[in-house]
Protein backbone atom coordinates (compact mmCIF):
# COMPACT_ATOMS: atom_id res chain seq x y z
CA UNK A 1 0.00 0.00 0.00
CA UNK A 2 2.98 2.30 0.44
CA UNK A 3 3.59 4.82 2.45
CA UNK A 4 0.20 5.26 4.88
CA UNK A 5 0.52 9.19 3.68
CA UNK A 6 0.06 8.07 0.02
CA UNK A 7 -2.80 5.66 1.07
CA UNK A 8 -5.48 6.38 -1.63
CA UNK A 9 -8.83 4.27 -1.75
CA UNK A 10 -9.40 2.30 -4.77
CA UNK A 11 -12.64 1.10 -4.20
CA UNK A 12 -15.89 2.58 -2.85
CA UNK A 13 -19.67 2.79 -3.24
CA UNK A 14 -21.86 6.09 -3.08
CA UNK A 15 -25.08 5.89 -2.24
CA UNK A 16 -25.43 5.46 -6.47
CA UNK A 17 -25.02 2.22 -5.64
CA UNK A 18 -28.58 2.17 -5.06
CA UNK A 19 -29.69 0.28 -1.53
CA UNK A 20 -26.09 -0.60 -0.76
CA UNK A 21 -23.60 2.58 -0.51
CA UNK A 22 -24.45 5.03 2.21
CA UNK A 23 -22.85 8.07 1.64
CA UNK A 24 -23.42 10.64 -1.07
CA UNK A 25 -20.67 11.51 -3.15
CA UNK A 26 -19.87 15.18 -1.45
CA UNK A 27 -19.64 13.61 1.84
CA UNK A 28 -16.98 10.69 0.32
CA UNK A 29 -14.82 13.29 -0.57
CA UNK A 30 -15.23 15.81 2.38
CA UNK A 31 -14.07 13.03 4.40
CA UNK A 32 -11.53 12.23 2.20
CA UNK A 33 -9.83 15.63 2.38
CA UNK A 34 -10.82 15.75 6.49
CA UNK A 35 -8.71 12.67 6.60
CA UNK A 36 -5.88 13.76 4.18
CA UNK A 37 -6.33 11.14 1.63
CA UNK A 38 -4.70 12.12 -1.88
CA UNK A 39 -7.41 10.35 -3.71
CA UNK A 40 -10.66 7.97 -4.24
CA UNK A 41 -11.79 5.91 -5.94
CA UNK A 42 -16.27 5.62 -6.94
CA UNK A 43 -16.74 2.53 -7.57
CA UNK A 44 -20.43 2.15 -8.22
CA UNK A 45 -22.48 -0.87 -8.91
CA UNK A 46 -22.47 -1.18 -13.07
CA UNK A 47 -22.46 2.62 -13.74
CA UNK A 48 -20.75 6.15 -13.49
CA UNK A 49 -23.49 7.76 -11.96
CA UNK A 50 -21.36 9.44 -9.29
CA UNK A 51 -18.38 10.91 -11.71
CA UNK A 52 -19.72 14.22 -11.84
CA UNK A 53 -21.06 14.97 -8.70
CA UNK A 54 -17.32 13.75 -7.08
CA UNK A 55 -15.57 15.36 -9.62
CA UNK A 56 -17.38 18.92 -8.84
CA UNK A 57 -17.01 18.08 -5.15
CA UNK A 58 -12.92 17.30 -5.29
CA UNK A 59 -12.46 20.63 -7.38
CA UNK A 60 -14.08 22.10 -4.03
CA UNK A 61 -11.16 20.55 -2.09
CA UNK A 62 -8.66 22.72 -4.08
CA UNK A 63 -10.13 25.92 -2.85
CA UNK A 64 -8.31 28.67 -0.90
CA UNK A 65 -11.59 27.82 1.71
CA UNK A 66 -10.66 24.49 1.91
CA UNK A 67 -7.11 24.96 2.59
CA UNK A 68 -8.03 27.50 5.00
CA UNK A 69 -10.23 24.62 6.49
CA UNK A 70 -7.04 22.50 6.92
CA UNK A 71 -8.74 19.89 4.42
CA UNK A 72 -6.68 18.31 2.00
CA UNK A 73 -6.93 18.22 -2.25
CA UNK A 74 -8.71 14.88 -3.17
CA UNK A 75 -8.03 13.54 -6.78
CA UNK A 76 -11.07 11.66 -7.72
CA UNK A 77 -10.98 8.41 -9.55
CA UNK A 78 -13.37 7.37 -12.18
CA UNK A 79 -14.02 3.17 -11.89
CA UNK A 80 -16.92 0.54 -11.12
CA UNK A 81 -17.50 -2.52 -10.04
CA UNK A 82 -19.26 -4.89 -12.74
CA UNK A 83 -20.87 -8.42 -11.97
CA UNK A 84 -20.33 -11.06 -14.16
CA UNK A 85 -22.77 -14.03 -14.06
CA UNK A 86 -20.71 -17.34 -13.31
CA UNK A 87 -22.66 -19.46 -15.21
CA UNK A 88 -25.23 -19.91 -18.03
CA UNK A 89 -27.88 -20.70 -15.51
CA UNK A 90 -26.59 -17.34 -13.39
CA UNK A 91 -26.50 -15.63 -17.08
CA UNK A 92 -30.30 -16.52 -17.46
CA UNK A 93 -31.43 -15.00 -14.12
CA UNK A 94 -29.53 -11.83 -14.65
CA UNK A 95 -30.94 -11.32 -17.90
CA UNK A 96 -34.24 -11.96 -16.62
CA UNK A 97 -33.37 -9.30 -13.67
CA UNK A 98 -33.95 -12.05 -11.00
CA UNK A 99 -33.00 -10.62 -7.56
CA UNK A 100 -30.11 -11.73 -5.26
CA UNK A 101 -32.38 -13.29 -2.56
CA UNK A 102 -34.02 -15.39 -5.48
CA UNK A 103 -34.08 -18.92 -3.61
CA UNK A 104 -31.21 -19.84 -5.92
CA UNK A 105 -29.58 -17.27 -3.31
CA UNK A 106 -30.81 -17.95 -0.18
CA UNK A 107 -29.75 -18.93 2.83
CA UNK A 108 -28.76 -22.48 2.04
CA UNK A 109 -26.65 -21.53 -0.49
CA UNK A 110 -24.83 -19.28 1.67
CA UNK A 111 -20.54 -19.44 2.02
CA UNK A 112 -21.61 -18.63 5.73
CA UNK A 113 -19.59 -15.27 5.69
CA UNK A 114 -22.13 -12.50 7.10
CA UNK A 115 -22.71 -10.25 4.54
CA UNK A 116 -22.28 -12.93 1.41
CA UNK A 117 -25.55 -11.33 0.30
CA UNK A 118 -25.13 -7.80 0.52
CA UNK A 119 -23.11 -6.79 -2.32
CA UNK A 120 -25.49 -6.48 -5.24
CA UNK A 121 -28.93 -7.00 -7.22
CA UNK A 122 -28.07 -10.19 -9.50
CA UNK A 123 -25.28 -13.13 -9.04
CA UNK A 124 -22.21 -13.31 -10.16
CA UNK A 125 -18.82 -12.56 -9.72
CA UNK A 126 -17.74 -8.92 -8.86
CA UNK A 127 -14.66 -7.04 -10.97
CA UNK A 128 -13.51 -3.29 -9.74
CA UNK A 129 -12.32 -1.67 -12.84
CA UNK A 130 -10.65 2.33 -12.91
CA UNK A 131 -9.90 4.25 -15.63
CA UNK A 132 -6.73 5.70 -16.01
CA UNK A 133 -7.45 8.49 -18.17
CA UNK A 134 -10.00 9.68 -20.83
CA UNK A 135 -9.94 6.84 -23.19
CA UNK A 136 -10.19 4.56 -19.75
CA UNK A 137 -13.36 6.61 -18.78
CA UNK A 138 -14.87 6.36 -22.34
CA UNK A 139 -14.24 2.70 -21.98
CA UNK A 140 -15.91 2.18 -19.04
CA UNK A 141 -19.29 4.31 -20.43
CA UNK A 142 -19.51 2.18 -23.24
CA UNK A 143 -19.15 -1.28 -21.28
CA UNK A 144 -21.90 0.75 -18.58
CA UNK A 145 -24.07 1.09 -21.50
CA UNK A 146 -23.41 -2.40 -23.16
CA UNK A 147 -24.46 -4.21 -19.58
CA UNK A 148 -27.80 -2.14 -19.18
CA UNK A 149 -28.75 -2.59 -22.65
CA UNK A 150 -28.42 -6.28 -22.23
CA UNK A 151 -30.52 -6.85 -19.10
CA UNK A 152 -33.56 -5.37 -17.74
CA UNK A 153 -34.05 -2.11 -15.81
CA UNK A 154 -32.16 -1.71 -12.86
CA UNK A 155 -30.36 -5.47 -13.50
CA UNK A 156 -27.73 -4.93 -16.38
CA UNK A 157 -26.19 -7.88 -17.82
CA UNK A 158 -22.12 -8.17 -18.17
CA UNK A 159 -21.31 -11.25 -19.90
CA UNK A 160 -18.31 -12.73 -19.34
CA UNK A 161 -17.03 -12.26 -23.15
CA UNK A 162 -18.41 -8.69 -23.86
CA UNK A 163 -16.43 -7.56 -20.42
CA UNK A 164 -13.30 -9.49 -22.03
CA UNK A 165 -13.53 -7.97 -25.36
CA UNK A 166 -14.08 -4.30 -23.70
CA UNK A 167 -10.96 -4.82 -22.12
CA UNK A 168 -8.92 -6.10 -24.51
CA UNK A 169 -10.11 -3.42 -26.32
CA UNK A 170 -8.88 -0.61 -23.82
CA UNK A 171 -5.66 -2.89 -22.53
CA UNK A 172 -3.77 0.16 -21.57
CA UNK A 173 -6.52 2.16 -20.71
CA UNK A 174 -8.05 0.46 -17.39
CA UNK A 175 -6.85 -1.23 -14.07
CA UNK A 176 -8.54 -4.07 -12.78
CA UNK A 177 -8.75 -5.58 -9.12
CA UNK A 178 -9.44 -9.11 -8.34
CA UNK A 179 -12.15 -7.32 -6.27
CA UNK A 180 -13.73 -8.49 -2.52
CA UNK A 181 -15.16 -11.71 -1.42
CA UNK A 182 -17.72 -11.98 -4.58
CA UNK A 183 -15.04 -11.87 -6.56
CA UNK A 184 -13.95 -14.74 -9.04
CA UNK A 185 -10.41 -15.09 -6.96
CA UNK A 186 -11.34 -14.78 -3.64
CA UNK A 187 -14.77 -16.72 -3.96
CA UNK A 188 -12.55 -19.47 -5.26
CA UNK A 189 -10.12 -19.12 -3.02
CA UNK A 190 -13.19 -19.23 -0.10
CA UNK A 191 -14.16 -22.32 -1.58
CA UNK A 192 -10.65 -24.00 -1.16
CA UNK A 193 -10.02 -23.94 -5.10
CA UNK A 194 -6.56 -22.72 -5.01
CA UNK A 195 -5.60 -24.06 -8.83
CA UNK A 196 -8.60 -22.82 -10.19
CA UNK A 197 -7.98 -19.28 -9.13
CA UNK A 198 -4.75 -19.12 -9.71
CA UNK A 199 -6.29 -19.49 -13.58
CA UNK A 200 -8.51 -17.09 -13.22
CA UNK A 201 -5.96 -14.83 -11.86
CA UNK A 202 -3.65 -15.40 -14.85
CA UNK A 203 -6.79 -15.20 -16.94
CA UNK A 204 -7.99 -11.77 -16.33
CA UNK A 205 -4.47 -10.58 -15.86
CA UNK A 206 -4.11 -11.35 -19.92
CA UNK A 207 -7.06 -8.56 -20.92
CA UNK A 208 -5.20 -5.73 -18.84
CA UNK A 209 -1.70 -4.13 -19.72
CA UNK A 210 1.46 -5.29 -17.76
CA UNK A 211 0.58 -4.75 -13.96
CA UNK A 212 -2.84 -2.98 -14.45
CA UNK A 213 -4.38 -6.32 -12.78
CA UNK A 214 -3.90 -6.50 -9.39
CA UNK A 215 -4.95 -8.34 -6.56
CA UNK A 216 -7.11 -6.55 -3.81
CA UNK A 217 -6.27 -7.18 -0.29
CA UNK A 218 -8.93 -6.00 2.64
CA UNK A 219 -9.48 -6.67 6.10
CA UNK A 220 -12.60 -6.15 7.91
CA UNK A 221 -11.36 -7.95 11.10
CA UNK A 222 -13.58 -10.90 10.10
CA UNK A 223 -12.75 -14.30 11.93
CA UNK A 224 -11.25 -15.60 8.59
CA UNK A 225 -9.47 -12.24 7.34
CA UNK A 226 -6.49 -13.50 8.40
CA UNK A 227 -6.33 -16.64 6.10
CA UNK A 228 -7.63 -15.14 3.24
CA UNK A 229 -5.61 -12.12 3.29
CA UNK A 230 -2.50 -14.66 3.48
CA UNK A 231 -4.04 -16.71 0.28
CA UNK A 232 -4.41 -13.82 -1.51
CA UNK A 233 -1.13 -12.95 -1.02
CA UNK A 234 0.38 -16.26 -1.84
CA UNK A 235 -1.23 -16.32 -5.19
CA UNK A 236 0.09 -12.90 -5.89
CA UNK A 237 3.11 -13.72 -5.75
CA UNK A 238 2.84 -17.13 -7.71
CA UNK A 239 1.70 -15.34 -10.44
CA UNK A 240 3.54 -12.14 -10.12
CA UNK A 241 0.42 -9.82 -9.98
CA UNK A 242 0.82 -6.55 -7.75
CA UNK A 243 -1.37 -6.06 -4.69
CA UNK A 244 -3.64 -3.16 -3.65
CA UNK A 245 -5.11 -2.40 -0.37
CA UNK A 246 -8.73 -1.35 -0.40
CA UNK A 247 -11.50 -1.05 2.21
CA UNK A 248 -14.33 -1.83 0.20
CA UNK A 249 -15.85 1.48 1.62
CA UNK A 250 -19.85 1.53 1.77
CA UNK A 251 -20.06 4.60 4.35
CA UNK A 252 -18.25 7.56 5.06
CA UNK A 253 -17.47 7.21 8.91
CA UNK A 254 -18.83 4.66 11.15
CA UNK A 255 -22.22 6.14 11.81
CA UNK A 256 -23.54 5.11 7.86
CA UNK A 257 -22.80 1.42 9.16
CA UNK A 258 -26.58 1.45 10.56
CA UNK A 259 -28.01 3.12 7.77
CA UNK A 260 -26.14 0.64 5.36
CA UNK A 261 -27.78 -1.91 7.22
CA UNK A 262 -31.57 -0.01 6.87
CA UNK A 263 -30.93 -0.12 3.38
CA UNK A 264 -29.56 -3.09 2.46
CA UNK A 265 -32.73 -4.85 4.53
CA UNK A 266 -34.80 -2.38 2.33
CA UNK A 267 -33.69 -3.99 -0.78
CA UNK A 268 -34.34 -7.02 0.21
CA UNK A 269 -37.25 -6.60 1.77
CA UNK A 270 -36.56 -7.77 5.37
CA UNK A 271 -36.75 -6.54 8.68
CA UNK A 272 -33.82 -5.23 10.28
CA UNK A 273 -33.91 -7.54 13.02
CA UNK A 274 -34.43 -10.48 9.89
CA UNK A 275 -31.58 -9.73 7.74
CA UNK A 276 -28.75 -11.59 9.93
CA UNK A 277 -26.67 -12.59 6.81
CA UNK A 278 -28.06 -10.15 4.11
CA UNK A 279 -25.69 -7.31 5.93
CA UNK A 280 -22.17 -6.15 6.74
CA UNK A 281 -21.03 -7.96 9.63
CA UNK A 282 -19.79 -4.93 11.33
CA UNK A 283 -19.06 -0.57 10.79
CA UNK A 284 -14.95 -1.28 9.56
CA UNK A 285 -16.36 -0.54 5.87
CA UNK A 286 -15.51 2.74 6.35
CA UNK A 287 -13.01 5.05 4.85
CA UNK A 288 -10.19 4.83 6.51
CA UNK A 289 -6.94 6.61 6.93
CA UNK A 290 -3.13 5.00 5.84
CA UNK A 291 -2.52 4.89 9.13
CA UNK A 292 -5.16 2.68 10.41
CA UNK A 293 -5.11 0.29 7.59
CA UNK A 294 -1.00 0.03 7.85
CA UNK A 295 -1.60 -0.90 11.82
CA UNK A 296 -4.07 -3.93 10.06
CA UNK A 297 -1.36 -4.79 8.08
CA UNK A 298 1.63 -5.00 11.10
CA UNK A 299 -0.48 -7.41 13.03
CA UNK A 300 -1.24 -9.97 10.66
CA UNK A 301 0.45 -12.77 11.30
CA UNK A 302 1.40 -14.19 8.42
CA UNK A 303 5.18 -12.71 6.63
CA UNK A 304 3.78 -12.87 3.52
CA UNK A 305 0.61 -11.26 4.05
CA UNK A 306 2.65 -8.61 5.75
CA UNK A 307 4.64 -7.82 2.87
CA UNK A 308 2.18 -7.85 0.01
CA UNK A 309 0.13 -5.09 2.78
CA UNK A 310 2.67 -3.05 2.23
Amino acid sequence: MGTPDDYCELHSHTNFSFLDGATHPEELIARAAQLGLPAVAITDHAGLYAAVRAWKAAHETETDAAREAGLSPVRPIIGLEITIPRSDDELRLARRGRKLNDPLRGAKASRGWPGEHHAGPIPGDHLVLLARDVDGYTALSRLASHGHLAGEKQFPVFERSLVQAALDDARGHLIGLSGCRNGHVPRLLLAGERDAALAVARDWAQHFGDGDFAVELSHHLQPDDDWLVAQLAELAETTGLPTVVTNEVHYADPDGHRLQDILVSIRHGAALEEACELLLPNAEYRLKTGAELARIGESLPDERSRSAWE
